[in-house]
């Protein structure tokens, strides 16, 4: 089973849960919002834990894929946190970092001493 972790629990989170319900051995294991009660009532509805804080939810060994959906300019920090936390990492919306932290969320990713 993949877990999936998303980051937003708006109208994109809910449209990417409904997706993934879609598909065999993938289900929505956590879910984030800033606001506790979004993340609760996101996680009644589609399944997940929910989380207030997005660094519990990397940390959750359950979450092997994470799926932003916050507001874009929330994506760079999250990603390369996400990419960090050894996690495979989806978003939406074009690349809202600038090259300095594409090239760190790259590093994060790639194994030490990788080319």
């Amino acid at each position: 089973m993949l877990g999936v972790g998303i980051l937003g629990a708006g109208f994109f989170g809910a449209f990417h849960a409904r997706a993934i319900a879609t598909l065999p051995d993938v289900r929505v294991v956590a879910v984030c919002a800033e606001e506790l009660a979004l993340a609760e009532a996101f996680a009644a509805e589609h399944g997940g834990k929910p989380f207030g804080d997005w660094r519990a939810m990397l940390d959750d060994a359950s979450v092997d894929v994470v799926v932003i959906t916050a507001p874009h300019h929330l994506h760079c920090e999250l990603a390369v946190a996400a990419l960090a936390a050894a996690s495979m990492c989806c978003w939406k919306s074009r690349w809202r970092c600038r090259l300095p932290n594409a090239a760190a969320s790259w590093r994060q990713r790639r194994p030490a001493g990788a080319n």
